[in-house]
């Protein structure tokens, strides 16, 4: 967010456009995510102007934008490690047993209150803010 406002703070926000983010995109196109990163950030500070603050800035140069995608997708953990549970400590076979049966990151697993279960049913979160 610094980066963004450093490079940015004496331009209009409704000067934006697709070219521009293209040209950003481009720019950091040896860091792919960091890449992404900037032109998904870009799209919601965007829509939260829009949407939230009622800003008429027109529509979102960033939408339907095509990234370079994931470059180091999820691996879900080896069979081997998953055997090796029963002999790990106790506070480590908690945590994975709830990564493991919540299916979520290991980050919003981690974050689980006891709140969460209820009998046979469990709430999950996305950790990446999606309800």
């Amino acid at each position: 967010m610094d980066s963004l406002l450093r490079n940015n703070e004496h331009k209009a926000v409704s000067d934006l456009t697709r070219a521009d983010l293209r040209s950003v995109h481009s720019v950091l196109a040896p860091t792919p995510r960091k890449a992404d990163w900037r032109v998904q950030m870009v799209s919601k500070l965007w829509n939260y102007a829009v949407g939230k603050l009622d800003w008429p800035l027109g529509p979102n140069p960033a939408r339907n934008w095509d990234f370079y995608g994931t470059q180091s997708p999820f691996e879900p953990w080896p069979q081997w490690m998953v055997d090796a549970l029963p002999n790990a400590p106790e506070n480590v076979q908690t945590i994975a047993v709830l990564i493991l049966g919540k299916g979520e990151r290991p980050g919003a697993s981690v974050q689980s209150l006891w709140s969460d279960f209820d009998g046979e049913w469990m709430k999950v979160r996305d950790e990446k803010g999606v309800k």
